[in-house]
């Protein structure tokens, strides 16, 4: 933005004015007074003419006393005007430094007013007036310690003092100054110009001489604007959509709006279009964007300036990961677990029952089964919200088989889909138990895939929400029996045998016939006779005891010999022959 700012007056306090100007002078004009006077039809300082004022300064009356100060730029004119409303019409020396370069290290740093060394704040111009006489000098550093006195330019750098009450009378209370923008170097329309003009300070010493006493001093800041300002600034959240920017302008009533431009490093502008005195940016991206207006007076100059800009802030919305959580059974769920907003970005995590995030979750560390919703808020202020959804975990049902008997040292899988099958497992797991203890506990488990004893065992189906059923298994392993390994048996000519099996350890023991006619007495007896073996014959009997899937057996093989029969044959005697002929019949 093209600026007149009149900055860092540090105020010595001026003595009273009694230099004449005269009466009736000419409304609005650089004349040394306040005329017309304050708040009276036409007031020439007042702020709907563009002018400033620093309000009250002090109530004061004596020859130091500053009560207030306004400034006035007339762009049309190209000058500015000061006016001072002073104590009283006493005797001093007013001096006034102004900085045209606005550079606070170059031109006179310090200078030698009021018997001291005083801040002159760079200025490259001393204006001074003596309120008594009503001379008036002008004076050019050549230093940053010393000035030299120039000639006054007819037209250029002036000071009056006169009436503060309005173009009528002179009470000697108001002192005015003309600093034409030409006198100083500064070109209005110069689009390279800093825009800037600073009266660097003023100061006043009590007395004629510059050797009289300084008086109090106080700092002022004026800014005029020239061309224009854009507002409001903005600080936005992503996807809003920005507010209506608005040009004010001053410098005369033929201010045009040559176009809108942005920026977004206040640097580097490009044109948007739009004539009017507004401009509406819409959504714009996460960064900062600068809008202002290229504006053009002809009734000061054929130049366009740009206006400062307004600079919107568009700060991103924070990122929200919701994962919902591990399904309930029958209790409640904590919403502030980290887990639920694991990977979201830093902020503030609030909690509502609604979409709207009117109505809070009154205690959003147990909540029951529904869905809630989750706002995020990070140190922008910009909000990002999510719904996350707490479920009822479904009861499982186990049906459970009992597994096949088998046999030792065979052992039994009750993983086994076949032991489970008809239950509603809901996706839960299963897991293994010796006691029913254990099982509620959760603690300690067992293998299940190899199950060696026989006993109670039970299975434990959990579901990822905590849900559980709880059902026996029964395991059989059947003890193998052992027999004896029992001889066959021959007798001669004997029916009859008796077997010498023992009892059993476990388990039931029978004979059975395999082969063979034989008579088993008592089946179930491991001693039993067998009789009914015919002469010449034999049979086969088997032992097996049986232990439920286990059993074990010995076969005996019992052999009745038939009895042979011979005839009785003479003894036989032979004289003197050495051959005997037996008589014997084939057997």
């Amino acid at each position: 933005m093209k600026k007149i700012t009149l900055i860092s007056l540090a105020t010595f306090l001026v003595l009273l004015f009694s230099t004449t100007v005269g009466y009736g002078q000419t409304p609005n004009t650089f004349d040394g007074s306040y005329c017309p006077g304050p708040g009276v039809s036409g007031d020439e300082y007042a702020p709907s003419t563009g002018s400033y004022t620093t309000g009250p300064i002090s109530s004061g009356s004596g020859t130091c006393d500053i009560k207030q100060i306004w400034a006035k730029v007339d762009t049309g004119g190209g000058f500015l005007r000061l006016g001072f409303k002073i104590g009283n019409s006493g005797t001093a020396l007013f001096r006034l430094y102004i900085d045209a370069d606005n550079d606070p290290l170059s031109g006179l740093l310090t200078d030698t007013f009021g018997g001291t060394g005083i801040p002159a704040g760079g200025a490259e111009f001393v204006l001074q007036i003596n309120s008594n006489s009503g001379a008036t000098k002008l004076f050019e550093a050549t230093s940053g310690s010393t000035i030299s006195e120039i000639g006054l330019i007819p037209g250029g750098l002036a000071g009056l003092n006169g009436n503060s009450t309005g173009c009528v009378g002179n009470d000697g209370q108001f002192l005015e100054f003309y600093i034409p923008f030409e006198s100083i170097g500064f070109d209005l329309c110069d689009p390279n110009q800093p825009g800037t003009i600073n009266i660097a300070r003023y100061a006043a010493v009590s007395g004629g001489s510059v050797n009289s006493s300084l008086c109090s001093n106080n700092s002022l800041n004026f800014g005029v604007s020239l061309s224009g300002t854009v507002t409001p600034n903005q600080i936005i959240c992503e996807g809003e959509n920005s507010g209506l920017l608005t040009l004010a302008v001053s410098g005369g009533g033929l201010n045009t709006v040559t176009t809108w431009q942005s920026s977004t490093d206040g640097l580097n502008y490009s044109n948007v279009g739009g004539t009017a005195f507004t401009y509406s940016p819409g959504v714009l991206s996460v960064g900062t964007h600068y809008f202002r207006d290229q504006i053009q007076n002809l009734a000061i100059c054929t130049s366009t300036f740009a206006s400062s800009p307004a600079i919107i802030t568009v700060n991103a919305l924070p990122t929200l990961i919701i994962t919902n959580p591990q399904a309930v059974c029958g209790g409640s769920v904590d919403l502030t677990n980290a887990a639920i907003t694991s990977g979201s970005s830093a902020g503030v995590f609030t909690y509502f029952t609604d979409a709207n995030l009117t109505a809070p979750v009154p205690n959003a560390t147990a909540v029951t089964t529904g869905t809630y919703y989750i706002k995020l808020t990070n140190s922008n202020g910009c909000i990002t919200s999510g719904a996350v959804v707490v479920s009822q975990s479904p009861q499982p049902v186990l049906n459970i088989i009992n597994p096949a008997a088998v046999c030792s040292p065979s052992t039994v899988n009750l993983t086994s889909s076949a032991v489970t099958a008809g239950s509603t497992l809901e996706g839960g797991t299963l897991t293994y138990y010796a006691t029913e203890a254990h099982a509620i506990a959760g603690t300690p488990t067992i293998n299940g895939s190899s199950i060696a004893i026989s006993g109670t065992y039970y299975i434990k189906v959990t579901t990822i929400g905590g849900c559980y059923d709880i059902e026996p298994v029964v395991v059989t392993i059947d003890a193998q029996p052992v027999v004896s390994n029992q001889p066959n048996q021959t007798l001669c000519n004997t029916s009859t045998f008796t077997m010498t099996q023992s009892a059993p350890s476990v388990g039931t023991g029978v004979w059975t016939l395999v082969s063979g006619t034989a008579t088993i007495t008592t089946p179930s007896l491991p001693t039993t006779t067998i009789t009914g073996v015919a002469a010449g014959t034999s049979a086969t009997v088997k032992w097996t005891v049986t232990n439920g899937t286990c059993s074990a057996f010995d076969e005996v093989t019992v052999q009745n010999d038939e009895q042979p029969v011979v005839s009785n044959q003479p003894n036989q005697t032979l004289c003197n022959t050495s051959t005997f002929t037996m008589t014997q019949s084939a057997p």
